[in-house]
């Protein structure tokens, strides 16, 4: 019984294999649609039958991209283009965990006999640039839960405005005026206020300020161990 249930899961493979190279390509007319995952991301969703999504990674710099893919659907086709999909990219490396799996360089991933989802590592070795990855479920079979993706690769990721830090403050002034600046305590303390160029603007010791020529001074309110830096721009 073993044996027969083994060798239909084989039949049944292959005939997906053969469904699925029988399909025409529709994934190059959808580039556009291509979604841009950045490196470290994980992606998950519940397939429809014969659904084909694309992703759209940029490598900083040469290195490889390696696909975790854990699959609850009979049949998932992935299969890394170049930009513009006129060529296949062929893995490096087929890791099997769990599941069967055929081709390359289109990588088709199915359910084994009795197992509750696939799982496998694909390893890239790219070149600097755009790559598309399409990820397409087999028309036929059935579909028992999610496919989930983590993407990883060479990215440079720009600085999140969520880390920036404010590191002072700053006031425009021009040359002759005045302006009263304040500071609020948390408790009990006497403010010291200081200038960092007299010659470009002066502060009172009730933190009034007056800007005296163009250029740029650093105006210091310290109480105790805590102080604030304000920045005074003078123009003309």
């Amino acid at each position: 019984m073993k044996k027969i249930t083994k060798i239909l899961s084989v039949i049944m493979a292959a005939v997906m294999l053969m469904t699925a190279l029988c399909v025409p390509a529709s994934a190059a007319s959808n580039l556009k649609n291509a979604k841009m995952i950045d490196s470290e991301k994980k992606i998950s969703y519940t397939p429809e039958l014969g659904e084909e999504k694309l992703y759209k990674v940029k490598l900083s710099k040469a290195g490889n991209l390696k696909l975790n893919i854990t699959s609850a659907s009979f049949g998932t086709f992935v299969t890394v283009y170049d930009s513009d999909m006129a060529e296949k990219i062929k893995p490096e490396k087929i890791e099997k965990i769990a599941g069967s799996i055929y081709g390359s360089p289109e990588v088709n991933i199915y359910i084994s006999s009795g197992a509750a989802a696939s799982k496998c590592n694909l390893d890239y070795k790219l070149k600097k640039g755009t790559y598309i990855i399409a990820v397409r479920t087999g028309q036929n079979g059935s579909v028992k839960g999610k496919t989930s993706i983590t993407f990883n690769y060479p990215q440079e990721k720009a600085e999140s405005s969520d880390s920036a830090k404010i590191t002072s403050f700053a006031i425009t002034l021009k040359k002759g005026d005045s302006i009263q600046l304040d500071a609020i305590l948390s408790g009990e303390g006497t403010v010291k206020w200081s200038t960092s160029k007299k010659a470009v603007a002066t502060v009172t010791g009730k933190g009034k300020v007056t800007a005296k020529a163009k250029g740029t001074a650093v105006i210091t309110a310290k109480t105790g161990d805590s102080s604030m830096k304000i920045t005074v721009k003078v123009a003309e």
